[in-house]
């Protein structure tokens, strides 16, 4: 007895001492904690193992014992310990280890600090969940026991047992368990175990594993009260759950100390970043609950209130105001700009990039233009837009209906600097805000940002950047400097010409960006142009499989950009991998792909173009970008203002086969030919 109550009172020690001893070896108290825990619990196991072999040694070897004898003997004591016993010491034995470590039990009042507290409150709670599959057993007469349930009986060589059948969430101490799959011996079967045919132990000990009473439930007590079936659902405890869950904990520990960012200055870097964020668009970063690895469509319009009334700016109250499927898409958005996964480089004052996700693009762009204009008109008489010379039509349309506060807008080439200086220069009184595209629509230049960034910090100007054809997989404009951005996400990030939205992104890094932040959230939610539920989980979608699509599309863009440029039809061709295109050199400095926006101009001007989009097959006619299909589209046609040169075709590249588009374009030049050579002929008779 001595020598027992000695055992008891060493062991705590030798673990204690143990976990002291690999924490410092280490350096990791969570690897130390699933060390020692795999030790107390293979130690126990072997414990278990030694007794059950001497009590099925001592069966057989009983000279008094006959045939029925030995069959009553084995039934009822398969294992010294009953089965639902086994399995509750298996989990108090993890428990104990717990309470040893880090005490967290009402029973316990010493604690060791050098555990983290942190994780001694997850074990305590994983290891003190209920476990699945227990039922409750008379270890003398191996018979399961439920109130209310129904006696059956089987046979064994003659020996008749009653048995019962067990309801599902038997009660065992203050703790409710859930049965699944379990077998209540039915009458009809007979099951039988002879211990006479075993010529060994070892045998024995295989037919005692195969033979378990395992099963389907034969027989559920349909009189369960709806008290019984309303318990909460419980966890299915794995021997080994220490190990996955220190190991969770010391990855985040270790992530902690070496923050993972996108090097802003390598492409390759932010490249790599971006693919794995975007494959994991709108996944829950929590890996240690059951979180769903596609976003739910949230399409609540209002959400229950706290009986107290009181609601936080986290809390859900009306899907106008936030919604949780597009809480999520602006979150990736976020991040994307900002270049992190949101735990590294934040703006100077530590405030992040911040999304609005709107209806359209459109709206998108009226949102920030007129927050920069509030934010402008607030410190300055009136508000000065300077905006590029080619540009979308549609933001030219919106900018001539006026905004908060503008008094006066110029257009300018945003290719010649000292042109955008001197007109930011005008009306000194006035705020100013530099809007610009990049690559521009529909003639893929490329300004430069940087100088241009410089230029308007001179004067004082918000610089906002419609990046629709530029997401930061093509161009990462933050880095710059820029305030905000703005974009439509029906583009190449929903990707299947099915969404309609638009997001604002501001910049966390900038003053300027961090003060009109607050107010495009703002003009999102009193204006009410939000991305629905649907569009922003379409987006999400499309988003996951972007940067595989973006780079099919480039590399296809260049294979039909070169082909165009050697076709003697064509006058010039316009796409920024090309040694050709006049930013060339600018754009391998400030883009990281080249996009999948090719502009072109046919010899014949508008006559020749229209027989060009008239005779495409594969390619179809539409004006879009970003989808699997490729897309033509004569510029001129479908202007308003009509200022762009009737040669002028706009291809946007889908994800069809490059030699296959390269096939088609080449048979619609040859009709191009014949048809402008047949009405040459018949004009001049």
């Amino acid at each position: 007895m001595k020598s027992k109550k000695l055992k008891e009172t060493a062991k705590p020690l030798v673990l204690a001492a143990a976990y002291e001893g690999i924490s410092n070896v280490t350096g990791s108290n969570a690897i130390a904690f699933g060390i020692v825990g795999a030790g107390a619990f293979a130690y126990d196991q072997m414990k278990k193992e030694k007794q059950k072999r001497k009590h099925l040694q001592d069966v057989i070897s009983s000279p008094s014992s006959d045939s029925q004898d030995l069959d009553n003997s084995f039934h009822s004591s398969r294992s010294p310990i009953p089965s639902f016993k086994r399995r509750r010491i298996r989990s108090e034995s993890f428990l104990n280890l717990v309470d040893l470590l880090n005490p967290v039990k009402e029973k316990t009042k010493k604690h060791i600090t050098a555990f983290p507290n942190k994780i001694s409150n997850k074990l305590y709670k994983l290891s003190t969940a209920p476990v699945e599959e227990i039922i409750e057993m008379d270890p003398n007469s191996h018979v399961l026991h439920e109130h209310g349930a129904e006696e059956t009986t089987s046979s064994y060589h003659g020996h008749t047992d009653t048995t019962t059948s067990t309801s599902i969430g038997e009660t065992i101490g203050d703790v409710r368990f859930y049965s699944h799959n379990r077998n209540v011996y039915d009458s009809e079967e007979e099951h039988t175990v002879s211990v006479s045919n075993c010529s060994s132990q070892d045998e024995l000990l295989e037919k005692s594993s195969t033979e378990e009473d395992y099963g389907e439930i034969t027989n559920i007590d349909s009189s369960l009260s709806k008290e019984d079936t309303d318990k909460e659902p419980t966890m299915n405890i794995n021997p080994s759950a220490a190990f996955g869950v220190a190991a969770e904990l010391c990855r985040k520990q270790m992530d902690r100390k070496y923050k993972l960012i996108a090097n802003k200055e390598d492409s390759l870097t932010r490249r790599r970043f971006l693919h794995s964020l975007y494959a994991h668009a709108g996944i829950p970063s929590d890996t240690s609950d059951t979180n769903p690895l596609s976003t739910p469509i949230v399409l609540a319009t209002n959400y229950n209130i706290r009986s107290s009334g009181a609601w936080s700016d986290d809390d859900f109250f009306y899907s106008r105001i936030s919604n949780p499927t597009r809480d999520a898409l602006e979150k990736v958005l976020a991040s994307a700009e900002q270049g992190d996964m949101g735990i590294g480089e934040l703006g100077v004052d530590g405030e992040p990039c911040q999304a609005s996700c709107f209806a359209s693009g459109m709206a998108a762009v009226s949102a920030v233009i007129g927050a920069a204009s509030s934010a402008m008109a607030n410190k300055h008489q009136g508000v000065h837009i300077v905006i590029p010379n080619t540009c979308y039509d549609e933001s030219v349309k919106m900018i001539r209906m006026g905004t908060v506060g503008m008094s006066s807008f110029i257009r300018v080439n945003m290719l010649d600097i000292k042109s955008v200086d001197a007109a930011l220069a005008k009306h000194p009184e006035s705020g100013k805000i530099l809007f610009l595209e990049t690559p521009d629509n529909p003639l893929v230049s490329v300004c430069d940002l940087k100088a241009l960034v410089a230029i308007a910090r001179k004067h004082g100007a918000i610089v906002i950047v419609d990046t629709t054809w530029s997401p930061p997989l093509v161009t990462q404009v933050f880095r710059f400097g820029v305030d905000a951005v703005c974009f439509s996400c029906t583009k190449t990030m929903g990707g299947h010409s099915d969404a309609l939205a638009g997001a604002v992104v501001t910049n966390g890094s900038t003053p300027l960006g961090r003060e009109i932040a607050p107010t495009v959230k703002d003009m999102q939610v009193t204006l009410g142009a939000v991305a629905s539920a649907f569009d922003s989980f379409l987006i999400l979608r499309g988003l996951r499989t972007m940067p595989v699509r973006l780079e099919r599309m480039c590399d296809s863009s260049m294979k039909i950009a070169q082909f165009l440029e050697s076709h003697p039809l064509v006058e010039w061709v316009r796409y920024p991998g090309l040694k050709s295109h006049p930013q060339h050199e600018l754009a391998k400095e400030q883009m990281d792909m080249f996009g999948q926006m090719v502009t072109w101009c046919i010899k014949g001007d508008s006559d020749a173009a229209m027989a060009f989009v008239g005779a495409v097959t594969l390619a179809r006619r539409a004006t879009s970008t970003g989808g699997t299909e490729t897309l033509v589209q004569h510029q001129r046609s479908i202007e308003m203002e009509k200022i762009t040169p009737g040669g002028i075709i706009r291809v946007s590249v889908g994800l069809e086969n490059a030699d296959d588009l390269i096939d088609d374009f080449s048979k619609a030049l040859k009709c191009v030919e014949k048809v402008c050579a047949s009405v040459k002929s018949t004009h001049s008779t």
